[in-house]
């Protein structure tokens, strides 16, 4: 065993984890947000309307998860034509499929939670509206994440996850004092907007117009 090859992993390793602590701040941290704010009967409304409305992202993250070694297998052969393509249908795919599905979502959210949970669990218009918009956040760059964790850029992903976990607690906090639960999930929403999409965008069109990449992109042109 080689100790710059140690290294590396070690340093893949940590960034990696501080991804993962990331996704728990930005996954997790609404039920002790509406636990210390409004109390543990408001946690249900919003877990339960999470869970349906977010479902579409779910699906469509266990779809696209195995890109993430075919693209780390396209990067080892320098095969950066078939990245571009593969990214490309992918995003669009994942719009495709997952929109309809979330808008579906959101459309039976309330007599479904109020048929399986009852009336006193049902969400309001304005937290499934919120929700929405995360989730169509989070579809539009699904594939931009699988990118980055398979061609090991982990920089702008363990960057921008937590940053945006961070303001998600802190604005959520914010929000959920002035609005309830509908501030929650809004904090939810203009954090993603604000930091995890541009700082992923970033992150893929720096690993697109790296030096590597065009010189893969030079090598595959036809030569006529």
């Amino acid at each position: 065993v080689r100790w710059h090859c140690v290294r590396r992993l070690m340093s893949l390793g940590s960034r990696y984890m501080l991804t993962q602590l990331g996704y728990l701040g930005m996954y997790q941290s609404q039920p002790m947000i509406i636990t210390q704010i409004m109390g543990p009967k408001s946690v249900i409304i919003f877990v339960i309307a999470q869970k349906v409305v977010t479902l579409p992202m779910d699906l469509i993250y266990m779809a696209t998860a195995p890109f993430v070694p075919a693209f780390g297998e396209a990067m080892a052969r320098h095969d950066w034509p078939w990245i571009r393509r593969a990214y490309r249908k992918t995003t669009f795919a994942s719009l495709a499929a997952g929109i309809p599905v979330t808008i579906a979502a959101a459309l039976i959210a309330q007599p479904l939670i109020r048929y399986w949970a009852g009336p006193e669990a049902v969400p309001s218009v304005e937290i499934i509206l919120w929700l929405c918009v995360y989730n169509v956040i989070g579809l539009t760059l699904m594939a931009t994440g699988q990118l980055l964790t398979g061609t090991e850029r982990v920089n702008p992903l363990a960057l921008s996850v937590s940053v945006c976990a961070i303001s998600t607690i802190g604005v959520g906090i914010l929000l959920c004092q002035q609005f309830g639960l509908s501030g929650v999930a809004a904090a939810m929403a203009i954090s993603k907007v604000s930091f995890f999409l541009p700082i992923q965008v970033w992150g893929m069109r720096t690993l697109f117009k790296s030096e590597s990449v065009r010189a893969g992109l030079a090598a595959n042109e036809p030569a006529f």
